[in-house]
């Protein structure tokens, strides 16, 4: 039977606020991952890991990716040239894998003076809606990674865009066809529903608000606490 497995994984070297954000990003990421959201479809015949990375900054630039993104699911860097051999590449993805930048949660977190409930909520939504692109990606592939995909499909002639470009256009026909509410957002139908149905599961799991604001607060009455 296939199943989805969360593998949470901190880089290196994070400063003391850093350690206290990943703490309760790996509670969000123990209860997501106990939850019926991470089941597969039948067509996914195998066992699949998703790495869950508590990273910063960097790892965002060395994705080609903004530096203050929240988060996102790792499938190419963009089109790079190497001078030695005279040719362009990509870099993909050999694994399932989602960044969350604890860097631009702290920014995030920070700019309104004392952390509250409320952006603590919006900034940890980004750990579901970036594991929910990857599920997407693993469905409409039948499980490969970005790296099994490339090398299926090169062989048909296809340059790593148009690879990617057809997997995202399937997946965004795949769940506009289900989208029930009216005109998308300037962010696409795809964004959109992801990011509903990731808000939906947080607001189902008033326990979980309740032990990361005891963890990170000490208690959900002392709101205004720094890390």
């Amino acid at each position: 039977m296939s199943a989805v497995r969360l593998i949470s994984r901190r880089v290196e070297s994070l400063d003391e606020d850093l350690v206290k954000l990943a703490e309760i990003c790996e509670l969000v990421i123990k209860a997501f991952a106990a939850s019926a959201e991470m089941s597969l479809p039948e067509r996914v015949d195998k066992s699949v890991d998703v790495y869950v990375h508590l990273a910063t900054g960097t790892e965002c630039t060395n994705w080609d990716v903004p530096e203050d993104a929240l988060g996102f699911h790792a499938i190419s860097s963009s089109r790079r040239y190497d001078s030695e051999e005279d040719e362009y590449y990509v870099n993909t993805s050999e694994r399932h894998e989602v960044f969350i930048n604890l860097e631009a949660g702290r920014h995030l977190l920070n700019r309104s003076g004392p952390w509250l409930e409320c952006d603590l909520e919006a900034w940890l939504v980004t750990i579901p809606h970036e594991v929910f692109h990857a599920l997407e990606w693993i469905q409409e592939t039948g499980g490969l990674t970005p790296d099994e995909v490339y090398a299926a499909r090169v062989t048909d002639g296809d340059e790593w865009p148009e690879v990617v470009s057809k997997v995202l256009r399937a997946i965004d026909k795949r769940l506009e066809n289900g989208q029930q509410s009216g005109p998308s957002s300037e962010f696409g139908a795809t964004e959109d529903i992801i990011e509903q149905r990731a808000r939906d599961w947080f607001l189902g799991q008033q326990d979980l608000v309740a032990e990361l604001c005891a963890t990170l607060y000490g208690n959900k009455e002392n709101m205004s606490l720094r890390v």
